[in-house]
């Protein structure tokens, strides 16, 4: 293993890539066993972490990016074979298949933003190309390989020429005031096999990278007004955006705002925020009006509301953000 590669990383290589035991196997062994072919995976480790160690400042989510990965190109591949509406296309594989192939992982080109999957018939071989770009869901991963599964034998990959189409929308994590591009995500390919525990990053990370994002809003009366959200982002925009506009309470001798705002972290795991405390610093006050609130929800974030019963709003956004 190269020694430039980082104890962290080599410790994860041996143990979700190497060992018997690693989860993608199971990957490996389930497209056999359909194809009638083991498709070998051939990990270009150094080059990968040469290209994308910038984007891991956390090392310990290197690899288990690159797995993940990795899994879904194998998953969406099995679930062609598994799918009749494919039938013509499975035949194209199986004769380029014959003589045995390998899966050739390696960095992505440089102005590539998004994974992508090629097929070299001299080498013999599949290409995954691993971009240095922001991560994303695995929903969006199997849609764009999909895209390319699709062209495999007739024509390229994407990448550079549908970065468009894989554009984040970008939040400004203080300035809320500050316009924004959204750009809106096609459908997402469902998945249709649960995905490999450890492929999965930590909630923070996981849920940043995965729409829809899901929003609460429920008034307490006097008690003010409480907000949840799967997209910590969306929260810390919200509370920087009141705070700095805040009122102050002109009755209060302590001179602090009307409302007191609260980021709570979340009960399911450490370091992420999901909720969101607005309440009366004093006691007499009536309680929170909330169409502030939630304009900046639909008309400043973007977020679409989905159901409310006139105290309680649920919204969800399908648009990914930076």
């Amino acid at each position: 293993m190269n020694s430039e590669i980082p104890l962290k990383a080599r410790v994860d290589i041996r143990d979700q890539w190497d060992s018997p035991n690693a989860p993608i196997h199971t990957s490996i062994a389930a497209l056999q066993k359909t194809l009638g072919h083991k498709i070998s995976p051939q990990a270009e480790w150094p080059a990968l972490w040469a290209q994308l160690k910038d984007r891991f400042s956390d090392k310990s989510k290197f690899v288990p990016t690159v797995v993940s990965i990795v899994v879904v190109w194998y998953e969406r591949l099995l679930g062609r074979l598994d799918n009749d509406v494919y039938a013509d296309w499975t035949e194209e594989l199986l004769s380029a298949l014959e003589g045995g192939a390998s899966l050739r992982i390696e960095p992505a080109p440089p102005k590539v933003t998004r994974p992508t999957t090629t097929w070299d018939r001299k080498l013999r071989s599949f290409h995954l190309g691993i971009p240095n770009a922001d991560p994303m869901s695995q929903a969006r991963v199997a849609s764009v390989l999909d895209k390319d599964f699709d062209n495999l034998f007739g024509g390229t990959a994407g990448g550079e020429d549908d970065q468009e189409d894989t554009e984040w929308a970008h939040v400004p994590p203080t300035q809320a005031a500050a316009s924004h591009h959204t750009q809106v995500l096609p459908d997402l390919t469902p998945p249709e096999r649960l995905p490999v525990l450890s492929s999965l990053s930590r909630p923070s990370d996981l849920f940043t990278s995965t729409v829809p994002y899901i929003l609460t809003l429920s008034l307490r009366g006097r008690e003010g007004l409480v907000v949840y959200c799967s997209h910590e982002p969306t929260l810390e925009l919200l509370n920087e955006y009141l705070k700095k506009w805040a009122k102050t309470n002109a009755h209060d001798s302590l001179r602090r705002p009307i409302f007191k705002l609260s980021l709570v972290e979340s009960d399911f795991c450490f370091g992420m925020m999901d909720t969101l405390v607005v309440e009366p610093y004093m006691s007499h006050h009536d309680g929170v009006n909330p169409t502030i609130i939630l304009a900046f929800i639909e008309g400043v974030v973007g977020y679409k509301m989905v159901y409310t019963t006139g105290s309680y709003w649920m919204y969800r956004c399908t648009t990914l953000f930076k």
